[in-house]
């Protein structure tokens, strides 16, 4: 799926299987991207050219080959999430629903897909969630809110507003330390919005929470088979 221009995305990816090897990544990158180049060679491939961006196993981000410390490393079991926005022209990961700040900027422009790679043998990831949204008033207050500790607590006591915050905006999660409450509820958001066996009957049992398909119309998930796997090779 060609990520839309003028509209905030997010989506989280689990790690379902060790992370060991040259690099795990998770990214994005434009159809310029020529993966047969480097398909029988050990490489950090997203952002190893001008064209991906991507965010390492060991704690790194790359892009056009200049790597960058930029969060802790992430293993088995961990969830990370990207939010792309193609407003602004800027990327940010979140390490189990914590965000790390902006990754990349000056990205307005490109024709983007949501990109992994692994070096290692039999690794797997799945998809826990996708969301795409127009940058609406809300949204945008929703934003200025998180960022504010005092107006975040405010917001906290109005019930209606909570509400909306927690169907539509989980994933625009305050920089600052949250309570307790707040912690256990997006620990518990990957049940609730989790990629079932069924893609179909997700769609049906969560009309209020609007996805964005990675999947072609006529795509059948088989029973046995709810992941995405890589197998010793690079994907997009």
């Amino acid at each position: 799926m060609q990520f839309k221009p003028n509209l905030h995305y997010y989506w989280e990816v689990k790690m379902i299987s060790n992370m060991y090897g040259t690099d795990v990544m998770v990214g994005i990158g434009t159809s310029k991207v020529i993966f047969a180049d480097w398909k029988f060679r050990f490489c950090s491939l997203l952002g190893i050219d001008s064209q991906s961006w991507g965010y390492s196993y060991h704690g790194l981000i790359q892009h056009d080959k200049l790597l960058c410390k930029y969060g802790s490393k992430f293993g088995l079991g961990s969830i990370i999430g990207v939010h792309l926005d193609m407003c602004k022209g800027t990327l940010e990961y979140y390490l189990d629903r914590k965000p790390l700040g902006i990754a990349f900027t000056g990205i307005k422009g490109y024709e983007l897909y949501p990109m992994v790679s692994s070096t290692a043998a039999q690794s797997a990831v799945r998809l826990v969630c996708s969301v795409s949204e127009a940058p609406t008033l809300q949204m945008l207050c929703m934003q200025f809110i998180s960022k504010h500790r005092s107006l975040y607590q405010k917001y906290q006591e109005i019930p209606g507003l909570k509400r909306v915050y927690e169907k539509k905006y989980f994933w625009i999660v305050p920089n600052f330390v949250i309570d307790e409450d707040k912690a256990k509820r997006l620990a518990e958001i990957e049940d609730y919005v989790m990629c079932p066996i069924s893609y179909k009957n997700f769609l049906k049992s969560h009309k209020k929470l609007r996805t964005t398909s990675w999947f072609p119309s006529d795509f059948n998930m088989d029973e046995s088979d709810s992941s995405l796997t890589t197998s010793s090779s690079n994907y997009k």
